[in-house]
């Protein structure tokens, strides 16, 4: 019954500001056109040629294959998960599981893990939220370091069954169908909650500009980063922008569950917890390195630092004490 009322609701609103709910329809469908369709195409088009058609082991990738718990010779999984962008990483383990690549397990697993921001988003956005070239380069590095002790994190099933069938050849018009519908499927949600943040920003029209772009990141990443450039304080802009990247937002997790059907949400979500949270404590260790004059380092902050350490020491204890896989590479 509730979700009927919400849908009268929703469509009773739809019509009374008809004028907000298309102006923010009009501009994510421009978001899409000039941002999102020429970033993420010929990433998810190369991923799905690449992880359909690589049957042998990426020996340059074998130290970080036993470091994430990647089963031997999906390395090409790893490619996809760090560079490929939301939800490109996501698309490519769904194919991997439907193609029998992986388990279902090994699959929820690295749902975890292997979905994030693209080095092509952090570059774009970074130049034109940093004076300093050097910040997107530490933003990227953060970014993918913090996956992988996600990854390293998150439990793994004991004794899990070696999948040892090389995958079936896909065709380059095969990958391209998939491509369109995954993107058709990407485009639909930031569409939809450019409409959201419209009616949301007619509310919060006099909240300072680090609330809208804190609303608008949560909800959805791309918004929230553009966002970003009406924060005078670069340093501000520098934490927000990592958190975003490792939280990803609700629009991405929606994405994600689209893309990766029956295969379920697995260890998603708290992957991104874990991933935000460490990123959150490395951003703040390396805040006073690239904004010196930054007067961000208070009593609280460090309170903040520890409590942090305490939290991720607390989950480690109860939930990933037994998913530890340094051993596995000798350190």
């Amino acid at each position: 019954m509730r979700k009927y009322i919400f849908a009268i609701l929703a469509m009773l609103i739809l019509i009374f500001y008809s004028k907000t709910a298309i102006a923010g329809g009009q501009e994510g469908i421009e978001i899409c056109l000039r941002t999102v369709i020429p970033s993420l195409f010929p990433f998810i088009l190369a991923a799905q040629y690449l992880c359909g058609n690589l049957s042998q082991s990426i020996k340059i990738l074998n130290p970080l294959e036993r470091l994430c718990g990647i089963p031997k010779g999906r390395g090409g999984l790893l490619i996809s998960g760090f560079l490929g962008g939301y939800p490109v990483g996501a698309s490519s383990v769904y194919s991997a599981w439907k193609s029998g690549q992986l388990t279902k397990s090994q699959g929820q697993r690295m749902l975890g893990y292997l979905n994030n921001a693209g080095p092509a988003f952090i570059f774009g956005m970074g130049a034109a939220l940093f004076a300093n070239p050097l910040i997107p380069w530490v933003v990227w590095a953060s970014h993918i370091i913090c996956a992988v002790f996600t990854a390293m994190l998150l439990p793994e099933e004991k004794d899990a069954p070696q999948i040892e069938t090389s995958p079936r050849a896909v065709t380059l018009v095969h990958c391209l169908k998939n491509t369109i519908q995954v993107l058709a499927q990407v485009c639909g949600w930031v569409i939809l909650f450019r409409m959201i943040l419209a009616f949301l920003f007619s509310i919060l029209s006099s909240a300072t500009p680090e609330i809208k772009a804190a609303v608008a990141g949560t909800l959805e990443l791309t918004n929230g980063c553009l966002l970003l450039q009406t924060i005078p304080q670069e340093w501000v802009r520098y934490l927000l922008f990592t958190l975003f990247l490792n939280m990803g937002g609700l629009c991405v997790a929606m994405q994600t569950i689209s893309v990766v059907g029956e295969l379920g949400i697995g260890m998603y979500w708290r992957g991104k917890v874990m991933q935000s949270l460490l990123g959150s404590l490395l951003c703040v260790l390396l805040l006073p390195l690239l904004f010196p004059n930054a007067q961000a380092f208070t009593h609280t902050t460090y309170m903040v630092i520890i409590a942090g350490f305490g939290l991720a020491g607390h989950l480690w204890k109860k939930y990933l004490k037994n998913s530890w896989h340094f051993a596995k590479i000798g350190v």
